[in-house]
């Protein structure tokens, strides 16, 4: 058997290889790796190549082939040349590792995670997907209440500069925070900032993913136990303009990572309900982890930070902001979770 590579447009003729809903979307960035032998294309696995962890989109093998390790041995192929595109990455030390959401898209869901257990992959994270019209998010009690003040501005996208996104995803990165968006696919009118200053201290990112369909890709804000009220005025200002510029009736998905960001949701509508999951499956590449598993599966969403839970309230070592520290350049997670830090010294 023998694999190669394709590009988008050799791709594109093979439609019965991809999964349906992805044929909608620019694909030049993805990789298509096929399986063939003499009777032709066995299978092909479709890879956005992110470096924060590549997501296997999309797997196929077609009928005559299955069952017969054609799917195994693909993947095991995908594995081993992403490792070592990784490798030759400047952060070729850094733990990889290799993602499949298993999204309501994805009709085969039960099969194909049963094909990737067997791979090796294990269930990284299950989110729930909440989806609600803008309009009854906009009567919310809540929202009505949020405001800024003179110290902060809320702005769309589309008037903050390259360099406040810059210089806002070094400090998240700094913080060991994801923050490795793509800003050029967010809605530039309906997604807002907050500005204090000239610096970023919140966001919420949104796509819009049909004429009538927003998909909420994150809410930030730093220290947002202490700004409630601006975190709502910036999550009002951008259901305002969705409502304005979107179609009547028109609704906003969200997938909800965090105990916190369940409590805003729950806070903005009372009764709310999950319509739907997804499930992120995921394998370590290269080089492998042993705690892998335990990074992956921290909170990545919205986080409230604050001295009140962390022991550096009464360090010595800590500067300032609660983020911030004598000693550590990025806080282990276990001291932002309220553990105990090894270089506590009392004031």
């Amino acid at each position: 058997m023998d694999f190669k590579i394709l590009n988008e447009t050799q791709a594109r003729e093979l439609p019965g290889f991809i999964r349906p809903d992805l044929l909608e979307d620019d694909m030049s960035g993805y990789i298509f790796y096929i399986a063939e032998d003499e009777r032709g294309i066995l299978g092909m696995a479709v890879i956005d190549p992110v470096l924060t962890g590549p997501e296997l989109l999309s797997i196929a093998v077609i009928p005559s082939a299955l069952r017969t390790g054609v799917g195994t041995q693909l993947l095991i192929y995908v594995k081993r040349d992403l490792e070592r595109m990784l490798g030759m990455q400047e952060k070729g030390f850094d733990t990889y590792a290799l993602f499949a959401l298993m999204t309501p898209a994805m009709t085969q869901e039960k099969a194909l995670t049963g094909f990737l257990k067997s791979n090796h992959f294990f269930e990284a994270e299950r989110n729930c997907i909440y989806q609600f019209r803008i309009h009854d998010l906009l009567s919310s009690n809540l929202l009505g209440r949020g405001k800024t003040g003179s110290d902060y501005k809320v702005m769309p996208l589309k008037a903050v500069s390259n360099t406040q996104l810059a210089v806002f995803s070094t400090e998240l990165d700094n913080m060991g925070r994801f923050a490795d968006y793509d800003y050029a696919s967010m809605d530039r009118d309906i997604s807002m900032f907050v500005i204090e200053g000239k610096r970023i201290i919140g966001c919420a990112l949104f796509t819009r993913v049909e004429e009538n369909l927003l998909d909420n890709e994150w809410i930030y804000m730093e220290n947002a136990a202490t700004r409630p009220q601006v975190l709502i005025a910036m999550l009002n200002a951008s259901f305002e303009e969705a409502e304005d510029i979107m179609p009547e009736k028109s609704e906003v998905a969200f997938v909800i990572e965090s105990r916190e960001g369940e409590k805003l949701l729950k806070s903005l509508m009372p009764n709310a309900k999950p319509t739907d999951e997804i499930i992120s499956m995921a394998t370590p590449l290269y080089p492998a982890d042993p705690a892998i598993e335990e990074r992956m599966t921290s909170d990545l969403g919205m986080r409230m930070i604050t001295e009140e839970i962390m022991v550096c309230k009464n360090c010595m070592h800590s500067e300032g902001d609660v983020l911030s520290c004598a000693l550590y350049s990025k806080k282990p997670e276990g001291v932002l979770d309220g553990e105990d830090c090894p270089h506590f010294t009392g004031k």
